[in-house]
């Protein structure tokens, strides 16, 4: 299995992934470097839809800024070393330009009623490209990959730290966030939507301010952070992990699992709202990158390193010890009613969202009730085993059905490249 995920990123997904960022790069004449139409694309409204443009990016940051940063930013620099963390900037920075394509290309060729349009690569690739097989493919992994594994990392996660930390046993936590989640996704699409768009705000203030009491605390660390992750990047201290390519692969497939770049899912919110301007879309797509992984990892990786959880933390598990070592050393014994608070709203948003993915892309390949109904049944099942599985097997598992999508997806970007620029 490892065999298999180092081939499909360090030959394909990686590697392809770049060529196409830095065509689009070019090709829509450098969108990510755009900073005004990024913050002016916030301000534009449609009376058409229900969802406002800030409403869209929360949907998407919900998605991406969750276990994904927190756990996934301790897995990079424990493996990569700290030199991970400016891999996943750069990743972050080139990577965009295929996020502004894929979230005009939903923008484009969304479906469903004005008022509750959706859409995502699927539907971009059936209507763009005319090609259902493909696109059939597309959302036959998602549901998966996305949906079903990143749930069960998200909810194994949760369930470790809950069991951790309040000493229940993983099962009644299993029922407890079943529950939850049953009663969470009983609603359409819209209602669903509108959950996450309100639940959002509440946590980027809860996150931003426990971060922002680090920086205060650690205040004078701040010069040696950037210097330790420089330094690490190009291999000139003993913090890089195992090499500098270690920590240039590592930082890129931690990036891409963080912000989803290249991967499509970001424009599965993309097409919730309307736009006269498709590209309008594709902005607030890359200010999503940019918020995720440009400020949030960054907080995140300063909490570990100012704390020295990079030093003594031994990875046991999916990267979360890193985080729970800086909570502790910045907050004591309360980190242990922090860390499950963080961690439940992070997740619980995430597994949200992925559901909501998931139904697009399930009413894509089924219009009947029942296929709905089964991806629910399966979705819960999902959050109870999860619990009692193995972190890292799900981690490459994941990783794997990820590198494939991302293969789909940017094969049709390429192939719909003229809607890009002349939308």
């Amino acid at each position: 299995m490892e065999f298999l995920e180092n081939m499909i990123w360090l030959y394909l997904t990686i590697p392809f992934l770049f060529v196409v960022s830095i065509f689009f790069t070019i090709y829509a004449k450098g969108p990510q470097f755009r900073l005004k139409k990024i913050v002016n694309a916030l301000q534009v409204s449609d009376s058409k839809t229900t969802l406002t443009p800030v409403a869209t990016l929360f949907i998407a940051l919900s998605a991406r800024i969750g276990v994904g940063t927190l756990a996934g930013t301790g897995l990079a620099i424990a493996i990569g070393g700290p030199g991970a963390v400016f891999w996943m900037w750069i990743s972050a920075l080139i990577t965009s330009a295929a996020t502004f394509a894929e979230n005009t290309l939903s923008q484009t060729f969304k479906q469903g009623p004005s008022a509750h349009p959706y859409g995502g690569p699927a539907f971009y690739i059936k209507y763009g490209l005319k090609n259902k097989k493909l696109a059939a493919l597309y959302a036959i992994i998602l549901v998966i990959t996305y949906t079903l594994g990143f749930v069960a990392i998200q909810m194994n996660t949760l369930t470790s730290v809950l069991t951790m930390n309040m000493n229940l046993s993983p099962y009644l936590i299993a029922f407890i966030l079943t529950l939850l989640t049953a009663i969470t996704i009983s609603g359409g699409i819209t209602k669903v939507s509108k959950f996450i768009a309100k639940m959002m705000p509440f946590i980027a203030i809860f996150f931003f301010g426990l971060t922002a009491v680090t920086l205060m605390i650690n205040f004078t660390y701040i010069p040696a952070f950037f210097s330790e992750i420089i330094a690490s990047a190009f291999g000139l201290t003993s913090l890089t992990g195992g090499g500098i390519g270690i920590a240039i692969v590592t930082g890129i497939k931690r990036g891409i699992f963080s912000n989803e770049a290249g991967l499509g899912t970001g424009a599965h919110a993309a097409a919730l709202n309307h736009h006269d301007n498709p590209q309008e879309q594709g902005y607030i797509g890359i200010l999503g990158i940019y918020l995720t992984t440009i400020i949030s990892v960054t907080l995140v990786a300063f909490m570990i390193m100012s704390t020295g959880a990079h030093h003594g933390v031994s990875l046991v598990g999916n990267g979360i010890e890193l985080f729970y070592f800086s909570l502790t050393q910045l907050f004591g014994v309360i980190a242990s009613f922090i860390l499950p608070i963080v961690i439940f709203f992070f997740g619980f948003s995430t597994v949200v969202t992925a559901y909501l993915y998931g139904v697009m892309n399930m009413t894509f390949l089924s219009s009947k009730k029942v296929a709905l109904i089964g991806l629910r049944m399966v979705l819960l099942l999902m959050v109870f085993i999860a619990s009692i599985s193995n972190p890292q097997v799900m981690w490459r598992l994941v990783d794997i059905g990820v590198g494939i999508t991302a293969m789909i997806n940017l094969v049709a970007l390429m192939l719909l490249r003229k809607y890009v620029r002349r939308s």
